[in-house]
């Protein structure tokens, strides 16, 4: 779409309806643009979605208008100075900034919260109106009834408004902020408990593996463009046996795999048990590496305050609950034939260096922390940790360069919450504790949750469960009294804000970012000769 006729669109609907749904208080003019007058300027910048990939973007513009995006052209290709091309979602990003449900305004509810009813206003009456609410709502209620909400929109940048915002509220005293993320919550915290951290190798060295083996692991989709694993799975992955666990039929498989185990979800601790039935009983296991470097693989080095059986040969033996976990058992619950269950574990045995890595959708779901572990459990097993070609379950390591950010300041709240408990904060939050609700810095949180501020994220919706029970919660205007969104879009988040601003986009400002999505590491200093649309700011 043309800037011409994106700003004849905008100005039309703007003049009905400032966003669907909303009322607009003043009349919109509508903007004839000039014809071009300068020379096509060309910038890097990046794509800074939270795959965290920030691959390279040459940005074409004229009168502070993109005409067309290119991605990384520059070098010779070969691996570690591979070029850094975007895949579609980077590719798209002209149509991203002029798409008809860009947040071009600032904007107040005048209905009810979560109609989506709003009226256009001045940067001014924002400003006074989220001061005054911030004011208000902390001399009442205190510091700990402000929440920074997670969000991970504006993670590859180091001097956005996530930084900012946070660093405003620290000067106001502080807020309560909150730990884990929707993506890793439930593995970030179940890896300490098995390996004391979380650790994984990197995407390298499957090249020195004679065994791939992935449960749930796509990087074909989840990490696809030139500088993310797609690429060195790709690269080292090529000519190894590949086995993908998957409900799926992924674009990591496509005929790259030697073969597709399609479990049902949900599953997974499952047929690893029935995995680890198999090498036990069969003499598969390394017993002298797991009597010299783990405690409880059986009741010769469990502590003695270990229940009697608690060791995890007496579990999957059956000798614990009554139940052995057998092939016959896993095959029954997963969907996988027991042949298929007994070959995998027989690749394993005779691997000699393994690689076993996992997705993150599999701990997705009640007591997924156990799923988690019971797959760290293979390579235990088979005693094939810390040698070359191997892993230790979790999702490969990627390279991290170190940038600095914006400095933020202290904050004087000590309190956290779960990233996911945020609504059991705004209708109990008084009564949370640290034993029941995972409350971190105190016994018990104290306060109620009454401001929130939501930036650069769709969490408060889009990516929360119970979506009728959350919606009801955040419709009540009484709970959480106030709701700042900043963002770029109008998301099913944006629907429930009491006051909605509009950001920039990456191609729209400066910055630095880098890649931390693959083995290989980028710093890309973006900059940009266009101009925010409307009054964006």
């Amino acid at each position: 779409m043309e800037r011409r006729s994106f700003l004849k669109m905008s100005a039309a609907l703007s003049a009905a309806a400032t966003v669907t749904g909303c009322n607009s208080s003043s009349k919109d003019v509508e903007e004839v643009p000039s014809e071009p007058t300068t020379e096509e300027a060309i910038n890097w910048s990046s794509c800074t979605c939270n795959c965290a990939a920030s691959c390279a973007l040459k940005v074409f513009s004229q009168d502070n208008i993109v005409t067309h995006i290119e991605t990384d052209d520059t070098t010779d290709d070969s691996w570690g100075v591979q070029q850094a091309r975007a895949c579609l979602r980077g590719r798209s990003s002209r149509q991203k900034i002029y798409a008809l449900d860009r947040l071009k305004y600032p904007m107040k509810r005048v209905g009810t919260r979560g109609n989506g009813d709003f009226v256009r206003i001045t940067w001014d009456e924002a400003y006074s109106t989220i001061a005054s609410e911030l004011k208000r709502i902390i001399d009442a209620y205190g510091n700990k009834s402000v929440y920074w909400n997670y969000a991970s929109g504006t993670n590859q940048f180091r001097a956005g408004g996530r930084e900012s915002s946070k660093r405003l509220l620290n000067l106001a005293g502080g807020f309560l902020n909150q730990y884990g993320t929707y993506s890793a919550a439930q593995i970030v915290y179940a890896a300490p408990y098995t390996y004391g951290s979380y650790t994984s190798s990197t995407y390298t060295e499957m090249k020195n593996a004679d065994l791939l083996v992935f449960f749930g692991f796509n990087p074909s989709e989840t990490r696809m463009s030139g500088t993310g694993g797609a690429y060195d799975y790709s690269l080292f992955g090529a000519g190894k046996e590949v086995i993908i666990v998957d409900p799926r039929y992924s674009e990591s498989a496509l005929g790259k795999e030697s073969t597709w185990l399609a479990i049902r979800p949900g599953t997974d601790a499952a047929l690893v048990e029935g995995i680890a039935y198999h090498l036990i009983n069969n003499g598969l296991v390394n017993e002298s590496f797991l009597n010299q470097y783990c405690v409880g693989y059986d009741a010769s080095t469990l502590p003695e305050s270990a229940p009697a059986n608690g060791d995890y040969k007496s579990y999957i033996l059956g000798t614990t609950d009554g139940v052995p976990k057998t092939v016959a058992r896993a095959s029954s619950i997963t969907g996988i034939s027991e042949a298929q269950i007994i070959s995998l574990a027989e690749k394993l045995a005779a691997a000699s260096n393994p690689f076993i890595s996992m997705g993150w959708g599999i701990q997705r779901q009640a007591n997924g922390e156990q799923s988690i572990r019971a797959v760290y459990m293979l390579p235990i097993l088979l005693g094939k940790l810390g040698i070359a070609g191997t892993n230790t379950g979790n999702w490969p390591g990627t390279a991290s360069t170190s940038l600095g950010t914006l400095p933020i300041g202290t904050n004087s709240v000590k309190e956290s919450i779960s990233c996911f408990s945020w609504t059991e904060a705004i209708i109990n939050g008084k009564n949370m504790t640290a034993l029941e609700h995972g409350v971190k810095g105190a016994d018990v949180l104290g306060a109620d949750m009454k401001f929130i501020w939501n930036y650069a994220g769709n969490t408060l919706i889009n990516q929360h469960s119970q979506a009728f029970e959350t919606a009801k919660i955040l419709a009540d205007d009484t709970l959480c009294e106030f709701i700042l969104v900043h963002d770029v879009q109008y998301t099913p988040s944006a629907k429930f804000a009491d006051i909605l601003l509009p950001d920039v986009m990456d191609l729209e400002q400066h910055d630095i970012v880098c890649n931390t999505g693959s083995d290989m590491e980028t710093i890309i200093a973006m900059t940009s000769s266009v101009k925010p649309i409307a009054d964006v700011k």
